[in-house]
């Protein structure tokens, strides 16, 4: 298994195909990048 992360939420957001999933990921990847938001 040699799928980094991203890799790992870009195929789960391709297999669901569903926007709201994809915003509600990008906002946890904003919250991560920003900790002290």
């Amino acid at each position: 298994m040699e799928e980094t992360i991203p890799a790992i939420l870009q195929s789960l957001i391709e297999h669901l195909g569903s926007q709201r999933i994809q915003d509600d990921i990008t906002a946890i990847l904003i919250a991560l990048d920003l900790p002290d938001l």
